[in-house]
């Protein structure tokens, strides 16, 4: 088969791999799309540390069954449209036994520590493969799994109907995260943002954008919330400003979810958090029960609309190198999908 193959660190090759090889307990899927994440630009300038050429990137994807066991529990058969939860874990640990396979120790990802979807076809365990509603098309569907991550990270919240929601950093993580707040029932959202793109985009799709930058947040931040501070607080910057805010924006008793990748280890007030009783909550990736709720999500067509205008621009497969270099080059790109 083809695949655009990261053969050196900023180096793309598209190039002719051997197919894969399933076993009875996995699919072969041809890509039918697939969507570039922060993760893959991150593994193509070697700046993750578990991401070493030679690697097929990529593990946003959606496609068709191509092969597949006879019989199987989730009665999948070729033709089937399908998306991949696109990890491996172990399955026997502690984390995996209590739902929490996201956090295993053993934890393999698609296009990092396995092959991944920049490919024409690629091999899933039947675990993690999901037919898709008739309602949702492949190209936004290719979207699903960072659909999964805001899904995930709201869950993960504690999140209720009526809760006040501020999202710090709007990119497609932050701004998919105000989508599935606003659609469980969140009584304010408040996106902070500074690139122009970015701002037009939420702005667009209804949200309340502003450039911390440009704005006294905190006094924005108090006026919208009768002064008592947001209920969740979502860090989506990874830097230590938005630290500094979401301890600052953020209600007491309220929590704080970190999900921004911070580049340095920045301190953080906890003197603040104990007098306020504040929670703090990583996360990261999703649980595959989320995972699942996030594919029923798609089919609510306000979901559909956001996940279809996250995408900028379209790129076919032999010129994946082109389009990363424009992800990292350019300030108005949201999404870019691969089609194959």
């Amino acid at each position: 088969m083809k695949a655009s193959v990261l053969t050196a660190y900023g180096k793309v090759e598209y190039t002719d791999v051997p197919d894969p090889r399933i076993k009875d307990d996995e699919a072969l899927i041809r890509v039918a799309c697939s969507g570039i994440c922060g993760t893959d630009v991150h593994v193509f300038q070697g700046h993750h540390p578990a991401g070493i050429p030679p690697v097929i990137m990529g593990h946003e994807f959606s496609g068709t069954i191509v092969e597949v066991a006879a019989e199987n529990k989730k009665g999948l058969k070729e033709g089937d449209r399908v998306v991949v939860q696109p990890y491996l874990s172990c399955g026997i640990c502690e984390l995996c036994i209590a739902g929490r396979e996201n956090c295993c120790a053993d934890l393999k990802i698609f296009g990092i520590h396995v092959d991944g979807c920049f490919s024409q076809f690629v091999k899933a365990p039947l675990q993690r493969v999901y037919s898709l509603p008739e309602s949702i098309d492949l190209k936004t569907a290719s979207l699903i799994e960072p659909l999964a991550v805001a899904y995930h990270d709201v869950r993960s919240s504690g999140f209720a109907v009526g809760n006040s929601t501020l999202v710090i950093g709007g990119g497609p993580i932050g701004l998919l995260i105000a989508a599935v707040a606003r659609t469980a029932g969140a009584s304010e959202i408040l996106v902070t943002e500074l690139n122009p793109h970015r701002k037009a985009l939420l702005s667009d799709l209804g949200f309340e954008v502003h450039d911390p930058t440009q704005c006294d947040i905190t006094r924005e931040i108090r006026k919208r919330t009768a002064g008592m501070g947001y209920d969740k607080v979502f860090e989506v910057s990874g830097t230590k400003s938005g630290t500094d805010l979401m301890i600052e924006g953020v209600k007491t008793g309220g929590t704080c979810v970190i999900v921004g990748i911070p580049t340095d280890k920045y301190p953080m007030d906890t003197a603040t958090i104990f007098k306020r009783e504040i929670t703090i909550r990583g996360v990261r990736i999703h649980s595959q029960i989320h995972f699942r709720g996030a594919i029923q999500l798609a089919s609510n067509p306000e979901i559909q609309q956001i996940l279809q205008k996250l995408i900028t621009r379209e790129f076919p497969l032999p010129r994946l190198g082109d389009a990363i270099n424009l992800s990292l080059t350019s300030s108005e790109i949201s999404k870019i999908v691969i089609t194959y």
